[in-house]
């Protein structure tokens, strides 16, 4: 028996942030970050974010902790362990909707 099974390609998901401190430094920094999917519609639940350096090819040391403050607004705690330009690859997977999406923050 052959079982095919369909995946939809994710949606795009629409992202703001900002950081405290800003501009972002070494060490923890709080990301304020709106996440909606490209309907318009808040995303609620179901977010994950990874840290990411592209120019290094690795992550954070520890895992960001996320915040659901409501109504798509999300607090993100991320440790960065050094300067230079980090992506915030950001997932979100619902029972019925995954989506992705990333934003650049620029660590000094």
């Amino acid at each position: 028996m052959l079982l095919l099974l369909a995946c939809a390609a994710p949606e795009a998901l629409t992202l703001a942030a900002s950081t405290d401190p800003d501009p972002a430094q070494t060490g923890v920094v709080l990301v304020q970050l709106e996440a909606d999917w490209a309907s318009g519609e808040a995303v609620t639940e179901g977010l994950t974010v990874v840290a990411w350096m592209p120019a290094h090819g690795h992550g954070a040391t520890a895992e960001p902790r996320l915040s659901n403050l409501g109504d798509g607004a999300w607090e993100v705690t991320v440790e960065f362990a050094m300067a230079g330009l980090w992506e915030l690859q950001v997932q979100a997977d619902t029972d019925d909707r995954y989506g992705e999406g990333a934003v650049d923050v620029e660590v000094e």
